[in-house]
């Protein structure tokens, strides 16, 4: 009996320490965060000095995507084999509007 009851104890404890991991896991702020962000397009023309990096810095607001990731997606939507871009060449990049609609304020506007 004894060893039934020591059983179904860890049994019990198993189950409460998965479930417990799950709501943690669920309720991760940075997923919360990444979730409330629509993601959407715009064509925009490259200026004298732009890099795909800086793109990113002004588009990626809040680091919703990791900026290697970002980069690949420039790359990948505008068919760029490198990381060569030219002045007066138009790319389409993404960026993020929060759940609302409310575009996010891009960094170049701020300043």
């Amino acid at each position: 009996m004894k060893k039934r009851l020591l059983v179904i104890s860890f049994l019990i404890f198993i189950c409460a320490l998965v479930m417990g991991s799950i709501l943690v896991e669920a309720t991760n702020p940075k997923e919360l965060e990444k979730a409330s962000f629509n993601k959407y397009y715009t064509s925009i023309k490259i200026e004298e000095g732009d890099t795909l990096w800086s793109i990113e810095k002004r588009y990626n607001i809040g680091k919703i995507s990791k900026s290697k990731e970002y980069i690949q997606d420039l790359k990948n939507i505008n068919g760029l084999k490198s990381d060569t871009i030219h002045s007066g060449q138009y790319l389409i990049v993404a960026y993020y509007s929060d759940i609302e609609g409310v575009s996010t304020i891009l960094k170049e506007e701020r300043d």
